[in-house]
């Protein structure tokens, strides 16, 4: 059978009558095996588990054998850990999620970003929060953190990048990973940042007549600029001529450094 990206082969064993089902998942490329006895099967809508069934011997009561590790009871039979009126003390079940590139709406301009405040709620275990800067595929290691578990409340967790110093970058990811017990649920990312300068080259700027639409003689430019300690070169362009058509590219060039 095929259902949730999981091919389910169920087999008996020749020796003993048991029956049991092989689990492989066509995304993660892994394996399960599950060992039962059941007397029979469920697909649970919600969760997309193929649960075993057993009956017990007091009462008749059917109990499910997928995930729940409790004993089965009249009272408590076995459920899945994701009924929360029932029992809730299922393995741990690993996550991992990372989030796109953020440029900020600035995707041409450098951010001094000084801090990250992620909301979320994680009942029972912490949350490992990985930092990536400029579309690196390695986090940075200083920009790690572990979020203990907040109880279940909906909270706010300030991320203070390079211990509060801030770091330059004009686009930044996270990759948010655990493993839990209960759901973890993640709501927003809000960012504090300072707009830095623009990362260019080869810009052009529009003709400007200064003011007088005919010919003049221009003796000196004034240029107030910063260079972030690289040599940039300024080319002057003029358009002159009773039509202004004539055009002269780099009529006169400036080093800037």
């Amino acid at each position: 059978a095929f259902h949730d990206n999981e091919l389910l082969f169920v087999h008996k064993d020749a020796e003993n009558g048991d029956l049991h089902q092989l689990r492989y998942h066509t995304l993660y490329d892994r394996w399960w095996y599950d060992s039962k006895v059941p007397t029979a099967m469920n697909m649970e809508e919600d969760t997309g588990e193929l649960l075993f069934a057993t009956s017990i011997d007091d009462g008749g009561y059917v109990a499910y054998l997928n995930v729940d590790k409790t004993p089965p009871t009249v009272a408590d039979p076995y459920t899945t850990d994701a009924w929360e009126t029932t029992r809730d003390d299922g393995g741990s079940i690993g996550f991992v999620a990372k989030t796109p590139f953020y440029t900020l709406g600035h995707p041409t301009m450098q951010k001094q970003i000084g801090d990250v405040v992620l909301e979320l709620s994680n009942p029972e275990d912490s949350v490992s929060v990985e930092t990536f800067y400029d579309f690196l595929n390695e986090g940075d290691s200083e920009d790690t953190f572990t979020i203990n578990a907040t109880g279940g409340a909906r909270t706010r967790i300030p991320l203070p990048l390079k211990s509060a110093k801030a770091q330059e970058a004009y686009a930044v990811a996270f990759k948010i990973s655990g493993a839990a017990t209960k759901p973890i649920r993640l709501y927003s990312l809000t960012f504090h940042y300072l707009v830095l300068e623009e990362i260019q080259r080869g810009r052009a700027f529009d003709w400007d007549n200064l003011g007088y639409p005919h010919d003049k003689r221009l003796t000196q430019l004034t240029l107030r600029y910063d260079t972030g300690g690289n040599d940039v070169t300024l080319n002057l362009d003029t358009t002159s001529g009773i039509e202004g058509t004539t055009v002269t590219l780099e009529a006169q060039t400036f080093t800037l450094n």
